[in-house]
């Protein structure tokens, strides 16, 4: 869910990015962007100057998020002697 309003906010930024992307951003963006970043118990960030620079913020929150969902997998590795399995 938050996911999803993370990417809905994207939109928005990217609709701004594009229309006037060296404008400031106006502050209410970029705490959404941060509440939603918290909410993925990720790292937050400083206001950007730009619109384009919260964009490229937003698809950080977005990395960051997902590398913090995606489960560990351990793969034990072969013992002396084992015969390697198929890949």
């Amino acid at each position: 869910m938050v996911i999803a309003e993370l990417r809905g906010l994207g939109g928005l930024v990217l609709e701004q990015a594009l229309l006037d992307g060296l404008v400031e951003p106006v502050p209410s963006l970029v705490t959404w962007a941060n509440r939603l970043a918290a909410e993925l118990q990720v790292e937050g960030f400083a206001p950007p100057p730009t619109y384009r620079d919260l964009m490229q913020r937003v698809v950080e929150v977005n990395r960051r998020a997902d590398e913090h969902r995606r489960p560990t997998v351990v793969v034990p590795l072969p013992t002396e002697g084992a015969e390697a399995g198929p890949l």
